[in-house]
């Protein structure tokens, strides 16, 4: 989605006001970077990540994994991740690679905080870029199994789409979601017209981000000259959903060159309208 050609000198974003859909102390985020290249930083969260009501059914299903019980571990949310990196410490089981079962990460933020958390941890997959994708690659058939940490009352396809290949799934809740609260007063800066970019780094923050904005009394045609700029493909079609128009994708779906392109999008920018 983005091209830009490489140049020798990183551009400044001094003057850019840059949304952000987490907090400020939040890990895995681009915020360094930005500030590093003199952005002007908004902090909107739109969502807090709390425990589950209970961790039984998710170290059960630890548990069998590490045995070599179930094929297929899922971990399709980088919460997901960090959840499970706490609850094998809990259950003194080492995070090195799984002798046995399969890994398979979802989206490039999941990717990013296991390659944090659990290095030795690979996907055996390359990088589907949608959840049916993925379920295709994974090759189930009846009498294979599949373990999937979820957030608590997920509503989410995995279960309906793992389910219809004729293989076991089995979900456990890893974490609860709550709508996101305080940080800055973005629909206020988006009324303002001060907003140059906001940026997406999964698609559930895209999901809620809709959700948080409209009970702040916004709504997305705040957006309209807004430049969105998304993580990885998952992200860019969630937005797309939404009708939002995503300038800026980064092909290789890392972090540091999600702010590359946003730097260059805006010197190109301003050189069109000096």
């Amino acid at each position: 989605m983005t091209d830009f050609e490489p140049i020798k000198a990183m551009p400044s974003l001094q003057g850019c006001r840059i949304a952000l859909t987490v907090a400020n102390d939040a890990p895995y985020s681009p915020a360094a970077d930005l500030t590093e290249l003199e952005a002007d930083l908004i902090y909107y969260p739109v969502v807090q990540t709390l425990p589950p009501d209970s961790y039984d059914e998710l170290d059960s299903l630890l548990q069998r994994f590490h045995r070599g019980e179930i094929e297929w571990l899922l971990l399709a949310t980088p919460c997901a991740v960090e959840a499970v990196t706490q609850r094998l410490k809990h259950l003194e089981i080492e995070p090195a690679a799984p002798a046995k079962g399969k890994v398979a990460l979802h989206g490039a933020m999941t990717r990013l905080v296991a390659q944090a958390l659990l290095p030795d941890w690979r996907s055996d997959l390359a990088n589907p870029s949608s959840h049916q994708q993925l379920v295709d690659a994974l090759h189930l058939s009846v009498g294979q199994s599949v373990a999937v940490p979820l957030a608590q009352h997920s509503r989410n396809d995995w279960h309906h789409r793992l389910a219809a290949t004729g293989a076991s799934v089995l979900t456990a809740p890893a974490y609860r979601l709550l709508l996101g609260r305080a940080g800055d007063d973005l629909p206020g800066a988006l009324w303002g017209g001060i907003v140059d970019a906001i940026l997406f780094l999964t698609e559930n923050s895209v999901r809620q981000f809709v959700i948080r904005l409209k009970a702040d009394g916004g709504s997305l045609d705040m957006l309209k000259d807004v430049v969105v700029a998304c993580l990885d493909t998952q992200t860019v079609a969630a937005a797309q959903a939404y009708g939002l128009h995503v300038q800026i994708s980064p092909a290789d779906q890392s972090l540091s060159t999600l702010v590359n392109d946003l730097a260059r999008f805006f010197s190109r920018a301003a050189v069109q309208h000096s």
